[in-house]
């Protein structure tokens, strides 16, 4: 709680792009994070929603990967000793929706790769 009480309120919004993939996803993959900080909580708001629905490839991300994912996005910028445990994680709320490429697939898309991608970008 010390740790996000610390932070200024806010919201940031970033978006970045998977790479194409010649003859399956020739534009790439757009992606978009908004992440709201409300230090008053002590909580932080991640929101993935507003990114396109499922691909047709194993890019898609399982809902596990899309939480973990946005959340070591939020640890790797806080302090290194905060422990990672139930009482962290109530701290923050990874938002996803059903059929999206990074969240909760829906059948018959894949995740195949899923382990190799971010949600958060770089």
């Amino acid at each position: 709680m010390q740790a996000i009480e610390r932070l200024p309120k806010g919201r940031l919004v970033n978006t970045t792009q998977h790479d194409p993939i010649p003859g399956v996803i020739p534009d790439g993959i757009p992606l978009k994070v908004i992440l709201d900080i409300d230090p008053d909580a002590a909580a932080i708001d991640i929101d993935l929603r507003e990114n396109i629905d499922c691909v047709p490839c194993g890019l898609n991300e399982t809902m596990a990967c899309a939480i973990n994912n946005a959340m070591t996005g939020v640890f790797n910028c806080l302090d290194y000793d905060i422990p990672h445990n139930a009482g962290t994680f109530r701290r923050i709320r990874v938002r996803l929706r059903e059929n999206c490429v990074v969240g909760i697939p829906r059948f018959p898309h894949r995740c195949s790769v899923t382990r190799r991608t971010s949600a958060i970008g770089s």
